[in-house]
């Protein structure tokens, strides 16, 4: 299985960016900072792992990364373990798992903000922004959509059809998307995203 690991830190006004970066490039994991759209907590600082592994592998590996980031002095908000969707049949995860997709764009500084208010209004999904990233007058930019209705197994073909659907949407406006469909295997803090994602659910 593949796995991806997000752990995100306390940024403490700010000053830990440079900090967390300089870390992230030593132990070779990709640093992001991302801004919402809305929510109580619109600044989140974190990295992206991946690795490969069984089940249990994952679980070690995300709690062995974390100590790291424990160990160099930041605080550690969140821990989020995912693995593409397309895997995750029959795989049975917590009490705070769940599906998502993230649409990924680069659009031009004078025109982002708009652009992604028009997607997000007509497709129901949440925009975020890698502030990292920013190229050539470009910024980049995450269209998100979660699925928290996985009461059964077979919710994982429900979820991608709910994602493909919003993808259609999106692409009306902004035709140069690629996504991303993940489970979302264990989240340790799924209220950091309040006034965020925390309630999209799909329909049966």
């Amino acid at each position: 299985m593949l796995w991806e690991a997000h752990v995100t830190v306390a940024d403490k006004n700010g000053d830990e960016v440079e900090r967390w970066r300089s870390w992230c490039e030593r132990v070779s994991v990709k640093p992001l900072y991302i801004e919402l759209t809305t929510g109580e907590h619109r600044k989140q600082l974190m990295f992206a792992a991946r690795w490969e592994g069984g089940t249990e592998f994952g679980r070690h590996w995300l709690n062995d990364l974390s100590g790291e980031v424990m160990s160099a002095g930041f605080e550690v908000l969140r821990e989020k373990l995912e693995c593409p969707l397309d895997k995750a049949y029959g795989l049975a995860g917590g009490e705070n798992s769940y599906s998502e997709c993230h649409m990924k764009l680069m659009l031009p500084a004078s025109v982002a903000e708009r652009v992604v208010a028009k997607v997000c209004g007509q497709a129901n999904v949440h925009g975020s922004r890698n502030l990292l990233a920013d190229q050539d007058g470009l910024q980049k930019w995450y269209l998100t959509q979660r699925d928290h209705d996985r009461t059964y197994v077979s919710d994982v073909y429900h979820s991608a059809s709910m994602f493909n659907r919003a993808l259609a949407q999106v692409q009306q406006v902004h035709p140069a998307v690629r996504m991303e469909m993940e489970f979302v295997f264990h989240d340790s803090n799924p209220r950091l995203d309040a006034g965020w994602a925390e309630r999209d659910r799909g329909r049966r």
